[in-house]
């Protein structure tokens, strides 16, 4: 079965965030692409969610380790809303981000 586009984007991109490639990372992006944080914190555009994964790197002491275990993706015209349940590992632990 051949994969969805944005799934293909979405582990490109998984790659580009273990690798700290946030020019490649953002290329994935559009302009005007909305990241969700967590509920109620999301970072909208290039230049924050730039940010937001430069922190987060940060925050997990450059060891960041992205799974998908499971995801969604919902179209409508050229809009995709991507409901995933991925996996953050770090050295010690994991986070799951749903």
């Amino acid at each position: 079965m051949n994969q969805h586009p944005v799934q293909l984007q979405i582990e490109r991109a998984d790659k580009a965030i273990v690798a700290e490639d946030f020019d490649v990372l953002m290329d994935i992006y559009t302009d005007d692409a909305v990241l969700v944080i967590e509920p109620g914190w999301n970072a909208v555009g290039k230049s924050e969610i730039r940010k937001a994964f430069e922190a987060i790197a940060v925050y997990f002491k450059n060891g960041l380790q992205v799974e998908q275990n499971g995801m969604e993706i919902l179209e409508s015209g050229d809009t995709a809303l991507v409901l995933a349940n991925t996996v953050i590992h770090r050295t010690q632990g994991y986070i799951r981000i749903q």
